[in-house]
């Protein structure tokens, strides 16, 4: 497995106030499409574990004591009670009054792009702080809902993390990964910087191995941000994404280090991508397991 040198994969082992750490792990098959959400959180010194489960059917939270929660910083592995994230795979034992679920996933080689944040990952104070694991992997295994197995042989794994003090206060989040010879993933949000505030961009399109990428660090403009299209431009390369959301779902986001928002976010969207250059389409694509959050 491809890794950055200088990525480190838990940061919050010393902060003490006023932050987030969390980490996003989505799987997807025909019947099921869930993500594992395990988190810590820390507000004036008290530290609270959680792992948030979201799918195409519902969505629940479930928190630990914090001696429950540990993470590595040199490499991809969370543990929380009985519940282990990692690079291979995870293992899950959730219980509580309205859901069982148990877990037992591995993945194949991670697709890890470079430092999506450029020059803003040096910034010591940005609010939110964005990595992606894995744009694409493969999954086998199983998982079980309240007694019901579901099986996974080559679907499709994502991992991506978040860390700080807050989400943005106005975002759009979108992620897909089931496109013919690709994978996408974009984030635009208001970046709080100082006494100002900026647009931010991130968007990946990977076709098999080659990268596009669109970013406010690499000159790109956002032409369109709307609900149900989204168009980027980078000189000659235009890039657009037309969106279908499903049922969504309510998940916790952090504010200030408490976890106290409130988002929603749709398991079950369609996405289709289009990047042309200079009027000419070079792909054309469509997943139909992508993910969608819009603030």
């Amino acid at each position: 497995m491809r890794k950055e040198r200088i990525m480190k994969y838990y940061c919050g082992p010393k902060k003490r106030k006023k932050y987030f750490e969390g980490w996003y792990f989505k799987h997807a098959s025909r019947d099921l499409k869930i993500a594992f959400i395990p988190s810590i959180s820390v507000l004036d010194g008290e530290k609270k574990a959680y792992v948030q489960v979201i799918s195409n059917l519902f969505s629940d939270c479930f928190e630990f004591p914090p001696e429950d929660f540990s993470a590595d910083d040199k490499s991809l592995s969370i543990k929380i009670g009985n519940n282990h994230f990692s690079e291979r795979g995870i293992n899950i034992n959730l219980t509580n009054p309205k859901h069982e679920i148990k877990a037992d996933l591995k993945y194949s080689e991670l697709l890890i792009p470079k430092n999506i944040m450029g020059p803003f990952k040096y910034f010591p104070k940005m609010e939110c702080v964005h990595s992606i694991f894995s744009m694409k992997h493969s999954v086998y295994g199983s998982i079980s809902l309240n007694g019901r197995e579901y099986f996974f042989y080559d679907n499709l794994g994502y991992i991506e993390g978040d860390r700080g003090a807050s989400f943005p206060e106005k975002y759009v989040w979108i992620q897909g990964n089931d496109l013919p010879n690709g994978a996408f993933s974009l984030s635009i949000a208001t970046i709080p910087l100082g006494p100002f505030k900026f647009t931010g961009l991130i968007a990946l399109l990977y076709v098999g191995t080659k990268e596009y990428r669109f970013a406010t660090y690499n000159n790109t403009k956002i032409i369109k941000n709307a609900e149900d299209h989204i168009r980027l431009k980078k000189g000659k390369l235009l890039l657009d994404v037309f969106i279908r959301t499903g049922k969504s779902f309510m998940l916790s986001a952090p504010i200030k280090g408490l976890m106290a928002r409130r988002v929603w976010e749709s398991m079950d969207a369609e996405i289709e991508i289009v990047l042309s250059e200079k009027g000419v389409t070079i792909y054309r694509g469509i997943a139909k397991n992508a993910s969608v959050e819009r603030v």
